[in-house]
């Protein structure tokens, strides 16, 4: 190809050095417009219609929405002052399943704003359904505000009313909550959000409100409890919480060692939240000390004086009020187990031994304060899955493939484009060589035939004038010459 390109080059090289200077204007004239159809025809055929994805976002859900599309490689441009998303024709039902996997946008649920246009002759059935709608979608927006909840479905049932109040039954509401990766939330902050929805519907109670997760997971449990209920749910939620800081002070450790995905480390807490006061009293019947001494002096009118004293003693006594703090811990339960493969940094694979089991688990026992004779601990060296993996690895391939394939084409379609203009304007340039050739013949044929007429001129003119000389030098014989000729005619 690079000898082909070569010669292209060379030849039109050539062919610009015979032409002379109009000709060359012409060329340049032919060859600007040549580019400037290419380039005009480029851009219509690289030309890419967008359509809407989203439009009435805030900036919040703009920006969620625009990493999704980045994260997925999905070109996009925004308008209506970044408040409408819009991408190719033909990326558009992708963009819409991948960004609705992301859980996005939030904001794509109906509030208040149902009733902004009056519909005349609307039943009341409507008119109802309308107001949960409006309230449910309401309450969706003000849940989604938390930094921790990424989606929300809010699900409100309204009974009918009841001719008795004995016969009517309570509204019950239904919370789906989707968090963000990594986040969670706390017991106090569930029991926000069922106040919240409680206290916007009327009659709804929070023990009437169910939360849930994205995973099935009931995070309402024990919300809207008895005091002590509702205790144990707190002391279940600090359990937990040792639990998840002691599995993570370990694990940080083994992944440094050992690297991701390597070990498992699990622990359980067993806390005493019993609340203890003592109070201490201690005496010492050795360590005595005067308190008070009071004496009495006596005299008489015989002269007898006596004299009364009177000693208070205090027993050393010692008073200690203790209150055992809550929430110690009584046992530890640690259970670790550790991938057996070991892969060196030549590539070679081997188990790992027993003494390097052994250091591992000494690491572990000392990351989450281990102690001989109250704690339980457990080692096993199992082999992990690692199909995930896999399968990751062969999506990131193809992604990369894919990558490299839409480079190379794209490289292609220029070089294609530079070749394609190269020939065209080779074509042009000899189509004009061709032409001036032409001119050149033909100049040059007009000139012989210009030369041949002229010596035939000549000719006869030299014949003329010969005849004349003949006729004035001899003419006796010229005349018999014409008579001869006039009677062969």
């Amino acid at each position: 190809m690079i000898g082909s390109l070569k010669q292209i080059l060379a030849g039109i090289k050539d062919l610009w050095g015979r032409l002379n200077p109009n000709q060359r204007v012409v060329a340049s004239v032919v060859l600007t417009a040549v580019l400037v159809g290419l380039i005009f025809l480029t851009s219509l055929l690289r030309h890419v219609n967008y359509e809407v994805l989203y439009s009435g976002l805030d900036p919040k859900e703009t920006g969620a929405v625009v990493g999704a599309l980045e994260k997925n490689k999905i070109p996009y441009v925004l308008s209506a002052g970044g408040s409408t998303i819009k991408v190719p024709s033909k990326h558009i039902h992708e963009a819409r399943i991948k960004v609705a996997g992301e859980g996005l946008p939030h904001t794509g649920v109906v509030g208040y704003e149902i009733f902004d246009k009056s519909n005349f002759g609307v039943t009341d059935f409507v008119q109802n359904i309308n107001y949960r709608r409006a309230l449910e979608g309401e309450l969706t927006r003000t849940i989604q505000q938390l930094d921790e909840v990424q989606a929300a479905r809010v699900h409100i049932v309204l009974p009918k009313a009841a001719l008795f109040r004995e016969n009517q039954s309570p509204p019950t509401a239904s919370i789906m909550l989707k968090l963000h990766p990594g986040a969670s939330l706390n017991g106090r902050q569930i029991q926000g959000i069922t106040h919240l929805v409680a206290s916007s519907v009327e009659g709804l109670s929070p023990s009437n409100i169910t939360v849930i997760d994205y995973e099935g997971n009931l995070l309402s449990d024990g919300i809207g409890r008895e005091p002590v209920a509702a205790l144990t749910a707190t002391q279940l939620e600090l359990q937990q919480q040792v639990d998840s800081y002691l599995e993570r002070k370990a694990q940080s450790l083994l992944d440094q060692v050992l690297g991701p995905q390597r070990s498992i480390v699990r622990v359980t807490a067993n806390l005493n939240f019993q609340q203890i006061e003592k109070t201490i009293e201690q005496y010492d019947p050795d360590g005595t000390v005067v308190r008070s001494e009071q004496r009495i002096s006596q005299g008489s009118t015989e002269g007898g004086q006596g004299e009364n004293i009177i000693t208070n003693y205090e027993i050393d006594k010692t008073l200690e009020h203790i209150v055992e703090n809550t929430g110690n811990i009584d046992k530890l339960s640690i259970a670790l187990i550790v991938d057996p493969i070991v892969t060196d940094k030549g590539g070679g694979v081997r188990n790992r031994s027993p003494e390097e089991i052994e250091r591992i688990s000494t690491i572990v026992k000392n990351a989450v304060g281990f102690v001989d004779g109250r704690d339980q601990f457990e080692v096993s060296s199992l082999p992990f899955d690692r199909s995930h993996l896999v399968r990751e690895q062969e999506l990131l391939d193809k992604a990369a493939k894919r990558e490299r394939r839409n480079s190379i084409m794209h490289k292609l379609e220029k070089v294609l484009i530079l070749i394609v203009g190269l020939l065209i304007l080779n074509l042009i340039l000899k189509k004009i060589a061709k032409a001036v050739d032409l001119r050149r013949v033909a100049a040059t044929s007009r000139a012989g035939a210009d030369e041949q007429k002229r010596l035939e001129i000549d000719k006869k003119n030299k014949m003329l004038i010969e005849a004349s000389n003949i006729a004035r030098q001899k003419p006796y014989e010229a005349a018999k010459l014409i008579k001869t000729m006039l009677e062969e005619s």
